[in-house]
């Protein structure tokens, strides 16, 4: 759990938003199938029974996920990077890809922006 300071809002692209509310309303329907054995809490992606997801088994699930997809094995955590590029290379120039952004440029310095706009062009 973050503290108070480490808390930031972000924007959501529309369909984004949609889908999370989509997914938010499919969460009330498993709750409701789980009745009693619903494990409540204030989580938004958790197992069918309400209990947080389990970081090993989330792990694996990705690992498997990059290699069926025949992409090389990369953190999770990498994904945001991937995420704000593509948002970025697709013409959103703010909003969610520059928060996004924010965090990743931080980590890999101004090359990172440059490659974005390199990568523009290419598309």
């Amino acid at each position: 759990m973050k503290s108070k300071a480490g808390r930031r809002g972000i924007v959501l692209p529309d369909r984004l938003f949609d889908l999370l509310l989509t997914h938010a309303e499919q969460q009330a329907k498993e709750r409701e199938f789980a009745d009693s054995d619903w494990h409540g809490g204030d989580w938004m992606f958790t197992q069918p029974n309400g209990t947080p997801i389990d970081p090993r088994r989330d792990l694996r699930e990705w690992k498997a996920l990059l290699e069926e997809a025949g992409v090389r094995e990369a953190r999770l955590h990498d994904a945001r990077r991937t995420a704000a590029t593509v948002l970025l290379v697709l013409g959103d120039g703010g909003g969610p890809a520059r928060r996004t952004a924010e965090g990743a440029a931080r980590t890999v310095g101004g090359g990172w922006r440059g490659f974005v706009d390199h990568a523009s062009l290419s598309v």
